[in-house]
């Protein structure tokens, strides 16, 4: 507002009666440049002023962003460690199977071997009774 009243007084000559109605003309103020300099320094200066608020904007936008993906990433982060686990149980998992598999398989051919070795004295037996 200032700056209009300023630039409106500058407009216009400054006088003074002066003593026996002589007019004195006052020393002129800053001379002011023509509107159409005026009005193309303002328009530079709004758009320097736009980009800086839309380097402000973007600048935001860019923080928000950025917190964003490192949220992601500590999601991301606690979802390999979970399946890291995972994988941990499941590797622990398979090789207590194996183990129980293998045991028993070996239990299995015990009782196999068991079972041949009495069906081979049976069959022993029977030819010996036979023999007799």
């Amino acid at each position: 507002m200032a700056w209009a009243a300023n630039n409106i007084r500058t407009k216009f000559l400054t006088y003074k009666n002066g003593l026996n109605g002589i007019v004195i003309k006052l020393a002129d103020g800053p001379k002011t440049p023509p509107p159409k300099v005026s009005v193309a320094k303002e328009t530079t200066d709004l758009a320097d002023r736009r980009e800086r608020l839309s380097v402000d904007i973007l600048s935001v936008q860019l923080s928000k962003r950025e917190a964003e993906l490192l949220q992601q990433k500590a999601e991301v982060t606690e979802l390999a460690k979970s399946l890291k686990l995972a994988s941990e149980d499941a590797k622990r998992i398979v090789e207590e199977e194996r183990t129980s598999a293998h045991t028993e398989i070996e239990s299995s051919r015990s009782v196999v071997q068991r079972v041949q070795q009495a069906l081979q004295e049976h069959v022993l037996g029977s030819k010996y009774v036979d023999i007799i």
